[in-house]
């Protein structure tokens, strides 16, 4: 039966996507991902990538790590400026715990003040993504998923040190980071 429905159903038409557009500089946004789990100093724990994508260039960071604690959620955005070239004016994420700590009835953020002491002295606005559907999960997300597929697919390392092994393959591959890559833009 779904073989017969299937050569006589019409072809679904692809959903209409409205890209957003900032300046130079004006925007990125920050989000992390599960890579699976890793044996670390001897216990087994979750390999998380964080990721900063720019909003106009596209160009993207990427760093390996066992936590999401603050401290760690704070040098990754530090080691992503540096990387990238500076720091946006504004950065956007999705809820997570590190930046928002809950959102009231009105859906009034409650940031985390941790985290704002750091923007504050980073010199970005942080703001909160709204909470959305699965698809529509913002340029952070895509870029790991892309790096899931594309970049880790098949490889493996060993010990402890697959944090490191893992962000060092990708700066080895990633000299001309998303701009040589396809992802809708052909220049910074």
């Amino acid at each position: 039966m779904r073989e017969f429905v299937h050569d006589r159903r019409p072809e679904r038409p692809p959903e209409a996507c409205v890209r957003f557009e900032t300046a130079p500089g004006e925007q990125g946004q920050v989000d992390w991902g599960h890579f699976g789990f890793i044996t670390h100093h001897g216990r087994t724990c979750r390999l998380y990538g964080f990721v900063m994508t720019l909003g106009w260039s596209r160009a993207s960071y990427l760093r390996f790590t066992v936590s999401l604690d603050s401290t760690w959620f704070i040098r990754c955005h530090l080691h992503a400026f540096a990387y990238l070239g500076g720091v946006p004016k504004r950065l956007l994420y999705d809820n997570l715990k590190s930046v928002v700590l809950w959102r009231d009835a009105e859906e009034v953020v409650h940031w985390n003040p941790r985290f704002l002491d750091f923007a504050d002295v980073a010199g970005f606005s942080p703001q909160a993504r709204p909470p959305v559907s699965a698809t529509d999960q913002g340029e952070g997300r895509e870029w790991g998923e892309i790096c899931a597929r594309k970049f880790l697919a098949g490889l493996t390392f060993s010990g402890s040190g697959r944090s490191q092994q893992s962000s060092a393959r990708l700066a080895q591959h990633d000299r001309q980071p998303a701009r040589a890559w396809d992802h809708g833009r052909s220049s910074l």
